[in-house]
């Protein structure tokens, strides 16, 4: 993922927490692999 202005280290923490609190993560983790990347 891309996100203007944000680097890598302020990055990490945020898409850690969203990926625990999202949906679709937590389906995910449930059995379906998922990765998500800060190109940034």
């Amino acid at each position: 993922m891309t996100w203007p202005g944000v680097d890598r280290d302020q990055a990490a923490p945020l898409l850690a927490q969203a990926t625990a609190l999202c949906p679709y993560a937590k389906m995910a983790r449930q059995g379906i692999p998922a990765t998500i990347d800060f190109a940034g």
